[in-house]
């Protein structure tokens, strides 16, 4: 029997009442099987999903009528996929890489996905850690949650690490086609890195026109950006 190890309703990683909750979750690639949640919205009404294509099983476990799953990978689907949680050199040069066109565009088209799309919404990708992390990071800045909340929130998965990094070996197995681990990989190496995060928000804020200002830039709308803020915020709050 299987289980989300790092799926969590972002709100409820932020302070009370900063954020709505059961409107948009987060998660590493669920697998056929997995049991749903009973503390947490579910399903989900639209999915995100962030892998890279050579990442991908035929269809989406979560896929169905009433589920919408949207493939909004930020690698070039036509470069390898990645083989693994890298070394923190690599991770820092994939982080960068998010700061810059073309895949800065694709951030601002997966906000308009967040702030449009039928909900919930679950953003993941394979550990739901560094692209679903940045991705959620974007999010709660565009909405005025404040940096020490969004950096907790992004570190919440080092809680759960010792259980995602099983998850890990069973989604390498299936995409390697047998059962044996066939990645390097480790408790340590699962783990989000918080000074890439930081640099990520530093970035972001040290922009002309701060978060919003870089959104508007790589794509983004001021509609879109307030209809975010509508979505997620609690009737009566209004975007820092």
């Amino acid at each position: 029997m299987n289980t989300l190890a790092n799926l969590r309703d972002v709100a409820a990683g932020l302070p009370h009442g900063a954020m709505r909750e059961g409107v948009l979750l987060r998660s590493e690639a669920p697998i056929d099987g997995d049991v749903p949640p009973s503390t947490i919205a579910w399903p989900p009404r639209t999915v995100i999903d962030l892998r890279h294509p050579l990442e991908l099983e035929l269809a989406h476990p979560l896929a169905s009528s009433d589920t919408v799953v949207h493939a909004a990978t930020l690698l070039e689907p036509s470069q390898p996929a990645p083989e693994g949680p890298g070394s923190r050199e690599k991770l820092r040069g994939f982080y960068a890489s998010l700061l810059e066109p073309p895949v800065s565009t694709r951030l601002a088209g997966i906000v308009e996905i967040v702030a449009t799309a039928p909900d919930p919404i679950l953003i993941h990708c394979l550990a739901g850690k560094d692209r679903t992390g940045v991705v959620v990071a974007l999010v709660l800045r565009l909405i005025g949650i404040e940096r020490d909340d969004v950096f907790d929130e992004y570190l919440k998965t080092n809680d759960r690490a010792t259980n995602l990094l099983a998850r890990m070996r069973m989604h390498y197995a299936r995409i390697d086609g047998h059962r044996a681990p066939a990645r390097d990989i480790s408790t340590e190496s699962i783990k989000a890195p918080r000074e890439l995060i930081v640099h990520i928000v530093d970035h972001w804020d040290a922009y002309d026109g701060g978060t919003l200002g870089w959104y508007l830039d790589n794509g983004g709308t001021a509609e879109i950006a307030e209809l975010l803020s509508e979505r997620l915020l609690p009737q009566g709050s209004s975007r820092g």
